[in-house]
């Protein structure tokens, strides 16, 4: 598991919040051997449970959604070997679209 995956992230605050799997699969509504592989960068956390993990472990929403998509952005501009240079021009399309979306002059 790399350092710094999702599933890493996700260990570490339920270490801090001083909660056990057990405890926190319960939360989620999943098995604590789930959550196990979760943790280890084997299985993906659902996006539906984003929100019920954020009160869980008492970190904001908007925090835990940046880690969660950026691990997914990383995965797969590593795996299909592309240049880092896909992030700038992913940065400028996805602000066009909030510019055109909120009514402003592009």
């Amino acid at each position: 598991m790399p350092l710094n995956s999702f599933g890493h992230f996700i260990k570490a605050c339920r270490i801090t919040a001083g909660l056990s799997q057990t405890i926190l699969a319960s939360h989620l509504g999943i098995a604590r051997a789930h959550l196990s592989r979760i943790e280890c960068g084997k299985k993906k956390l659902r996006i539906e449970k984003l929100e019920t993990l954020s009160h869980a472990l008492d970190i904001n929403l908007t925090d835990l959604k940046k880690e969660f998509y950026s691990d997914i952005f990383a995965e797969e501009i590593l795996k299909n070997d592309c240049p880092i240079t896909v992030l700038e021009a992913t940065k400028q399309k996805i602000t066009r679209s909030y510019r055109i979306k909120n009514g402003y002059a592009i």
